[in-house]
């Protein structure tokens, strides 16, 4: 198998409801990853692309967090519609979803 072209990264860390930081795995991270696999799925992305789910990217309170990489391209509350709009625009088309950028800022 090649080196896949990108690595989206989605994080479904959880942590305790009521946590002060939040957590992507509350906010739905897990649907998100599903949504990302069905969408492979459907347009044959397995091999050149990869899914990675991690744990805490860092900024918890705009989760669900979803990076492309090498892109360097960070989303923000991501939901299953917009994991399917991140690829149908930025993973196939190469035009990153723009409303759903994640400001520098949100890093601290």
């Amino acid at each position: 198998m090649p080196i896949p072209e990108r690595f989206i990264l989605i994080c479904a860390n959880r942590r305790p409801v009521g946590h002060p930081r939040g957590s992507c795995g509350v906010g739905g991270g897990a649907e998100v990853l599903q949504a990302f696999a069905q969408a492979f799925e459907d347009n044959q992305l397995f091999g050149r692309s990869s899914l990675v789910m991690t744990n805490c990217l860092g900024p918890c309170g705009n989760g669900p967090v979803v990076g492309v990489m090498p892109d360097n391209v960070w989303y923000q509350r991501v939901d299953p519609a917009i994991a399917k709009r991140i690829v149908a625009e930025h993973i196939l088309e190469d035009r990153p979803v723009r409303e759903h950028l994640m400001p520098d800022a949100a890093w601290g």
